[in-house]
């Protein structure tokens, strides 16, 4: 028997899909990073280096078993790979 689901926004939607789809805990940190949680200094855009810390933060709030990594040049940890900005939000700088 399935219950209904309440959710605050669109992105705790889709985490809890990814979770009951049995993906695992790294895929959900992505997923929900993505959606604009790992934006660190908020200016619109998620970067590469901010996912990998707010990947790392999400898991290790939720299990002592895993550790993500992320290897890539540090020329890459500026590349924004989400937008975050809606309505009128000023855009990335």
């Amino acid at each position: 028997m399935q219950h209904p689901v309440f959710f605050e926004n669109e992105a705790h939607r889709r985490l809890h899909i990814a979770v009951r789809l049995g993906q695992g805990l790294f895929t959900a940190a992505l997923i929900d990073g993505l959606s604009g949680p790992a934006d660190m200094d908020r200016n619109g855009g998620v970067t590469l280096g901010e996912l990998s810390q707010y990947s790392q933060q999400f898991v290790a709030q939720r299990t002592k078993e895993m550790n993500p990594q992320f290897e890539a040049p540090a020329e890459l940890t500026g590349v924004v790979l989400a937008n975050t900005l809606v309505g009128d939000a000023q855009p990335l700088h």
